[in-house]
């Protein structure tokens, strides 16, 4: 089932959790194919793309750490697969 939600101008020059003004708000949900009409946006699917990016986020920073430590020789990344670059990313 198709979950939408109405993007509409919040009372404070800000949308979205005082993160970013409408407009930039709109561009997000045209990158992410999630902006259904001028007014409406697919929630579920826009939902999986934020998603996706915090894991993008967060893989990015579990390696810059992980090449961290092994610059300090703290850490020998090889003996833990979650500190292995992914080839899906």
């Amino acid at each position: 089932m198709l979950q939408t939600s109405i993007c509409s101008q919040s009372q404070k020059d800000t949308f979205v959790a005082d993160h970013c003004t409408k407009q930039e708000f709109i561009a997000v949900l045209k990158k992410s194919d999630c902006l259904l009409d001028d007014k409406h946006f697919d929630m579920q699917k826009y939902a999986l793309f934020y998603c996706k990016q915090d894991v993008i986020v967060l893989q990015k920073c579990v390696q810059k750490f992980a090449q961290l430590l092994k610059n300090k020789g703290c850490f020998d990344k090889s003996r833990f697969p979650l500190f292995r670059k992914s080839k899906r990313a």
